[in-house]
């Protein structure tokens, strides 16, 4: 395996893994300034037809805007997958986004996350997070055309 990255040890891949997690309440707890903090200073949000989210303070802003136009979102993170890099470490998982409200729970968005992390003298941090939906008839998080005739359940 010449000129191959070492793999990522166990302490890595377990912080990398809390990473993701940590992402997924601080956005669903609408706490801006921490998810935020979780990125590299030039870090950035990538989304399929959607300009790029770059820097702590357009992450944060991107956290306030959906914690008013989607309250009650959960994100469900699964299947994920690490590698190293000569620059840090890679990663994809699984998303399921999902809005719950007294009429029911909807899905707001199911695709994937390509992730590249930096490892900081704060541990490791996203470097960018791009969403990349399954299907491009299943809309993007916070967008209202859902069927939620097949969407929602009770």
């Amino acid at each position: 395996m010449t000129g191959s990255a070492p793999p990522l040890d166990d302490m890595a891949r377990h912080e990398i893994t809390e990473l993701y997690a940590r992402y997924s309440y601080a956005y669903d707890e609408a706490r801006p300034d921490q998810l935020a903090g979780l990125f590299t200073a030039d870090g950035a949000f990538l989304r399929e037809g959607a300009r790029p989210v770059r820097g702590t303070v357009a992450l944060a802003d991107m956290v306030r805007s959906a914690a008013h136009h989607s309250p009650g979102i959960r994100h469900l993170v699964t299947n994920i997958l690490l590698r190293r890099t000569a620059e840090g470490a890679a990663g994809t998982a699984y998303v399921a986004a999902l809005r719950i409200t007294p009429e029911g729970l909807r899905v707001l968005a199911v695709g994937r996350y390509e992730d590249d992390f930096a490892r900081t003298t704060q541990g490791w941090r996203f470097r960018s997070r791009r969403f990349s939906p399954f299907s491009p008839d299943v809309p993007v998080s916070g967008t209202e055309q859902l069927d939620t005739t097949q969407t929602t359940v009770r």
